[in-house]
């Protein structure tokens, strides 16, 4: 399963050689959002974080998201 780790560049609580570590150990994929602190979907640019977050899950789970979605509307169609 792909996971990702999302951090604020400007985020002063988020130690880079932690946040990188981290990134190893979990296998993670790392989504470093510029100009962003500690809690960036609360911030004024929330929706530019937001899609940086949905650009990540569309490229790594594109395909396997469309597959549900066809499995989603297959349900809906035959509950109507």
């Amino acid at each position: 399963m792909p996971l990702a780790l999302v951090v604020g560049a400007a985020d002063p609580l988020c130690d880079v050689a932690d946040r990188d570590a981290l990134v190893g150990q979990l296998g993670a994929d790392l989504v470093v959002l510029p100009e962003a602190g500690r809690l960036p979907l609360a911030s004024a640019r929330w929706r530019e974080h937001a899609g940086a977050v949905h650009r990540w899950l569309v490229t790594r789970l594109g395909e396997t998201l469309l597959e549900l979605y066809a499995e989603a509307m297959a349900d809906r169609e035959q509950d109507d």
